[in-house]
């Protein structure tokens, strides 16, 4: 196992499909992870991302006249789960990447194993004030997402322990982590 790895694992008997949570912090390489873990993974796997389910802006919740992708609200998980249920009828892995893959109810339930990538503060600014698929945000809306990404954290940290397996790592270099998690989910699928 990777050194930079921390982890809990409790036993039990995986049921099919396999379902794989990968959270974190916005800029911190979820997605990247999810497909990098179904290139080398080679079992036929699905990947859903949260931001595919996103409501159009004017249904989203605003916070000071800015739509506020930050919270659970802002994910339609009707459509989320007509993902789900397409996905694990073809796959014997899926796995389910996003903002709220810890903090929606709808989701956590799913999960077998969940991945909460991390980024230190520093980082993240950089990364997403350089981030424009939404347009040039404003720097307090910048920290809000940071407070946001804090409080997801927390919610994290209060799950564990409810999976079979939970690794919390930084995501700055996903490629040292992904050997380590290839075998880990091997063993565990």
């Amino acid at each position: 196992m990777h050194s930079s790895l921390e982890n809990k694992i409790i036993w039990h008997q995986s049921p099919k499909p396999f379902i794989i949570g990968i959270g974190g912090c916005s800029r911190s390489g979820k997605t990247t992870l999810a497909l990098r873990l179904k290139s080398a993974l080679h079992i036929p796997t699905e990947i859903i991302s949260l931001d595919d389910c996103v409501f159009p802006s004017d249904k989203i919740p605003l916070i000071r006249d800015h739509t506020n992708w930050e919270i659970p609200e802002s994910i339609d998980f009707d459509l989320f789960n007509r993902m789900f249920k397409q996905s694990v009828v073809s796959s014997e892995i899926v796995i389910i990447e996003g903002l709220f893959v810890f903090s929606a109810k709808e989701i956590f339930k799913k999960l077998h194993l969940g991945i909460y990538l991390t980024l230190p503060r520093r980082r993240f600014l950089a990364e997403k004030k350089s981030d424009l698929r939404w347009g040039l945000e404003p720097m307090w809306y910048i920290r809000y997402i940071w407070r946001a990404h804090r409080s997801n954290a927390f919610v994290f940290q209060r799950h564990w322990g409810s999976y079979p397996l939970i690794i919390r790592f930084p995501g700055d270099d996903i490629r040292l982590a992904l050997p380590s998690l290839v075998s880990i989910i091997q063993g565990l699928h």
